[in-house]
């Protein structure tokens, strides 16, 4: 009977998966993987730092662009949700870099907390009127090296998924 000895085996293969991944997050913290919540909560949070509704929509909108909807690495390990660099020469809420020069942040709020100081050290407006004036100011920024079209389209299509229901 091979029954018991295959559902023994698919269990190790089962917890093996799972403490890889939990070896692999500092702290073994898991990762919330709703990405509407953790898109809800960037949004409160933008609220909170004083971007106005639109712009708080638009900078979730380009963090859920910038990390497939808050499942990269950069989200996972380092609390990272806007691909923040080394911050030393502003206002930060770096807690420290990674060894790529990415920063580090304690908690999601100090993530986008720094991004408002980023923004404002950038002298970016508080009042865009749409995601295209918005992507627009960012590739002037040289905020981004793509196509300000495929840029847009991303956001676009990050727009519709969390705040067009």
């Amino acid at each position: 009977m091979p029954w018991p000895g295959l559902i023994l085996l698919g269990l190790l293969v089962l917890l093996f998966m799972t403490l890889s991944k939990e070896r692999n997050r500092p702290g073994g913290r898991t990762f919330i993987v709703d990405s509407s919540d953790l898109a809800n909560q960037i949004f409160e949070a933008l609220q909170s730092e004083g971007f106005s509704f639109f712009m708080s929509q638009a900078i979730t909108c380009q963090s859920a662009f910038e990390t497939k909807d808050f499942q990269s690495q950069l989200v996972r390990d380092n609390n990272n949700y806007f691909g923040m660099r080394d911050g030393s020469g502003r206002s930060n809420k770096q807690a420290g870099l990674d060894k790529y020069g990415y920063a580090v942040y304690k908690s999601l709020d100090d993530s986008v907390t720094d991004y408002r100081l980023y923004y404002q050290d950038q002298n970016y407006s508080q009042a865009y009127s749409s995601l295209e004036s918005f992507v627009k100011d960012l590739a002037e920024h040289k905020y981004f090296q793509s196509d300000p079209g495929l840029y847009l389209g991303g956001m676009n299509a990050k727009f519709q998924k969390y705040f067009s229901k």
